[in-house]
């Protein structure tokens, strides 16, 4: 297919309601954050043309698709960006660049490899946005997980249930009966400091609760991830500390 204009690296890649794809945010090829200029993919041509709208994001940006075709920002990123340019969470309207920010995230500063959920059922917007850490090398992180209804009327972050300690690079999985497996992570960047979460949870959206299950004997944190197996196992993957052995 047709290349994109510019290189990108830890970009998001967002499927939207016409079924082009939406490319944006990502470094270029001398470690440049992208000035916010987002390219479409047309895939019954098969070529790459820039949105015509601008915006800055933090990389790797957690982007959602919503009913309407706008998209959901929760802040969730990977962390290359200035540190307060394009890391608020909102709805962000791509036709015309509107973008509405949706207020009540608690640690704010610290949304760097956190998580984000669509929780089920899709079609109510219900997301959960799960640890988290500071900008760059920080050794913050937080134990919280905020929720948001975009369906209120006025839609507002609220903390939900916490996990055991600061978790960086949790990995998630919505199960068959719609719990949320949580596990792995560090409490620090990149494991340093032996900070491998080694600890598993399942998340109850119904009681808003956390229980602990079998605790995973590897350490997780960047670059790692899990997936639902069609038979309902978890294959949790991956892990590219700079800090830890546990690998």
């Amino acid at each position: 297919v047709d290349p994109m204009d510019k290189a990108r690296w830890y970009p998001t890649l967002t499927t939207l309601k016409d079924g082009k794809v939406l490319a944006v945010s990502g470094l270029d090829e001398i470690g440049q954050i992208d000035p916010g200029k987002a390219e479409v993919y047309d895939p019954k041509t098969k070529t790459w043309e820039y949105s015509g709208v601008v915006r800055k994001f933090a990389t790797y940006p957690a982007l959602f698709l919503l009913n309407d075709g706008k998209l959901f920002y929760s802040g969730s990123n990977s962390g290359y960006g200035l540190q307060d340019e394009g890391r608020a969470p909102g709805v962000w309207d791509v036709r015309t660049n509107e973008y509405e920010e949706i207020p009540g995230l608690s640690d704010p500063d610290q949304m760097e490899t956190s998580a984000t959920v669509r929780l089920p059922p899709a079609q109510d917007e219900k997301f959960m946005v799960i640890g988290g850490g500071g900008v760059g090398e920080s050794e913050k992180a937080t134990p919280k997980s905020r929720l948001v209804d975009l369906q209120a009327e006025n839609p507002k972050f609220t903390d939900g249930a916490s996990l055991n300690e600061g978790t960086r690079y949790p990995s998630a999985s919505l199960l068959p009966d719609d719990s949320l497996l949580v596990a792995g992570g560090s409490s620090d960047y990149r494991g340093r400091g032996g900070s491998d979460v080694l600890e598993a949870r399942l998340y109850d959206a119904k009681k808003d609760s956390y229980q602990r299950v079998a605790d995973p004997a590897v350490g997780r944190n960047y670059h790692s991830g899990s997936v639902l197996l069609p038979d309902g196992r978890v294959m949790i993957f991956g892990s590219d500390p700079l800090y830890s052995d546990k690998l």
